[in-house]
């Protein structure tokens, strides 16, 4: 999800709640819809629909307000290391031999 151990755990945190917060929104719906209309099937079949209806634009909106920067810098920067690492790795064992 991110890079940022505090960014990633703060996201973490968010989509366990609106994860809880939508399904106790769908189980009272679902309590409301049972207790309101006498055919299961019409039921299940609204439920569904509100539930779509609810959660692809909040996804879509949670997606799209999730902003990373980017991390191309400091990725070259520690692969940069990561290579200086490796060729003095190499040149000591090619001492050693």
């Amino acid at each position: 999800m991110s890079c940022s151990r505090s960014r990633r755990d703060e996201l973490n945190n968010l989509r366990n709640f609106f994860t809880f917060f939508a399904n106790l929104l769908i189980l009272l719906i679902a309590f409301i819809m049972f207790q309101t209309y006498p055919d299961t099937l019409v039921d299940f079949e609204c439920i569904a629909y509100i539930a779509t209806a609810i959660g692809l634009p909040t996804s879509i909106f949670f997606m799209a307000s999730c902003n990373e920067p980017k991390i191309s810098a400091s990725t070259e920067a520690c692969a940069n290391k990561i290579k200086a690492l490796i060729s003095r790795l190499e040149l000591a064992d090619q001492k050693q031999t």
